[in-house]
């Protein structure tokens, strides 16, 4: 009996941070999605909250998720509309930046605001009819057929709302995919816009471009200089009741001695 105890015990011991660990259902947009699945581990021992991530809905998956109750928080790289913040809560967490990318030995290193418009509007699909410097090429822009963020984004940033995408693009389940499209496209005029943080692991195959004239260094992002940024932010009701376990969450994320995201973002530290 006393055996059984002293096991028991043990076990209990063993187990209990995290047994006892509140565990939050997350989903939503991969930008924030993916770094907190791979880091689960890491919060259930620091913080004692477990993670529950799903990383396939998308930002709108993830706010429907939070919406109908079925997850307790949203990962989210978008703002609220005004009908979305009257019941849900936003917190940034951190901020991404749009990139324009080619094939690192494509000719072409800038582009303007309007020649961008003007590949997503389809109202030029050759490289040369943006620029006569430029190659005779194709245009071969990549963009997922889900709604997301980064489309809302591209949206925001490059087309006027009376200004619709074009019909046709090379397309991918998620953004996240289109680095890989982009350097196996038999096509050199391939080019995608997305989160600076997809394209790691592929700069040696991948360019980003500068946009007007301006690099997406962290220094011209945090000072605007470079204007395509977008905030990463955490979605939840206030009424969750895992609310405090939420917000032991996000101060973790923006703890900067945590520093959690460890260059890939750029973190919005108090």
């Amino acid at each position: 009996m006393y055996l059984f105890l002293a096991f028991f015990a043990l076990l209990t011991l063993w187990f209990g941070t995290e047994a006892s660990a509140d565990v939050l259902k997350i989903s939503g947009a991969k930008t924030l999605c993916t770094p907190l699945m791979e880091s689960a581990d890491r919060i259930r021992t620091d913080r004692h909250i477990g993670l529950m991530v799903d990383n396939k809905g998308g930002s709108e998956g993830g706010i429907r998720g939070v919406y109908f109750n079925k997850v307790d928080l949203a990962c989210v790289v978008r703002r609220l509309t005004e009908k979305e913040g009257r019941i849900l809560h936003q917190e940034t967490i951190a901020f991404d930046y749009l990139v324009a990318v080619t094939k690192k030995e494509f000719p072409v290193n800038n582009l303007t605001k309007e020649q961008v418009q003007s590949i997503y509007s389809g109202s030029r699909t050759r490289w040369r009819e943006l620029d006569p410097a430029f190659p005779d090429l194709s245009i071969e822009p990549i963009l997922t057929r889900k709604k997301s963020g980064t489309i809302e984004n591209i949206r925001t940033f490059f087309l006027d709302e009376e200004i619709p995408l074009r019909n046709e693009f090379r397309y991918v389940n998620t953004m996240t995919s289109a680095p890989k499209l982009l350097v196996e496209m038999q096509e050199p005029g391939g080019i995608a816009i997305m989160s600076q943080s997809f394209i790691l692991g592929y700069e040696d195959q991948l360019k980003i471009l500068s946009l007007d004239g301006v690099l997406p260094t962290r220094e011209n992002v945090l000072s605007a200089i470079y204007p395509y940024s977008r905030p990463v932010t955490l979605v939840y009701k206030e009424k969750n009741k895992r609310f405090l376990s939420i917000r032991r969450l996000i101060r973790y994320l923006r703890d900067p001695e945590v520093n959690f995201f460890q260059g890939t973002l750029l973190p919005n530290n108090p």
